[in-house]
């Protein structure tokens, strides 16, 4: 399928039929309508009464989603029963199997996958680090971490079987081989999240985003 970004916070990119952006202070959604006549389908990460609709054509209604940040097995099941599906943060193709198994055939799979566009393993793992620390002391994600098959010592200590299995990281045909991993095993949607090569975790990577665009 076409590859799809989000850009959030940027009002004054919405300069195509069918964009969109949510104001996070005020709760106002802006969006340029598609032609008339067509029909098209949003996708908001809001539930139901969020929005006041006000000057738009007959026609116009919201539907929520909800997914579940799921990554264990009871929680999958949860978004499997009671949600339209999961988004696994943080984790590697081998969970995507294992949460596809679970949840079975329709409900959504959006999973995450951080990238970076770096072909020097050791600078690629050096910019991946940081990033891990942020997050590799949290029980939810080492319980996770060990369920994929890494070790108390992988995680502890950032090791490079860590970072290869929960990072991309290499050229852009290298970054496109891991999504294409996630979706071949049962992936609906892959979100990447670009780690900036200039080493501030945070900052946009253009470059990146723009040579995995479907221009690219």
């Amino acid at each position: 399928p076409p590859a799809r970004f989000f850009l959030l916070n940027q009002p004054e990119w919405l300069d195509a039929a069918g964009e969109y952006w949510i104001d996070p202070r005020t709760a106002l959604l802006y969006l340029r309508p598609p032609a008339g006549g067509v029909q098209q389908d949003f996708v908001l990460s809001v539930g139901d009464g969020i929005f006041d609709l006000q000057g738009a054509s007959a026609g116009v209604s919201f539907h929520s989603l909800t997914l579940i940040a799921a990554l264990g097995p009871k929680m999958l099941e949860l978004a499997k029963t009671h949600t339209q599906g999961a988004h696994p943060y943080f984790t590697g193709p081998s969970h995507t199997k294992m949460a596809r198994e679970i949840l079975g055939d329709g409900p959504l799979l959006c999973v995450e996958q951080k990238v970076i566009l770096e072909t020097n393993a050791e600078k690629a793992r050096e910019l991946a680090r940081p990033v891990a620390k942020i997050y590799n002391r949290l029980p939810n994600y080492r319980n996770n971490w060990l369920r994929m098959g890494l070790t108390e010592d992988d995680i502890d200590n950032l090791s490079d079987r860590f970072i290869d299995e929960t990072f991309a990281w290499g050229d852009v045909d290298a970054l496109r081989e891991r999504i294409s991993q996630h979706m071949d095993a049962g992936a609906d949607h892959v979100c990447i999240q670009p780690v900036n090569t200039n080493g501030v975790f945070g900052d946009i990577h253009w470059e990146c985003l723009e040579a995995l665009s479907p221009a690219g």
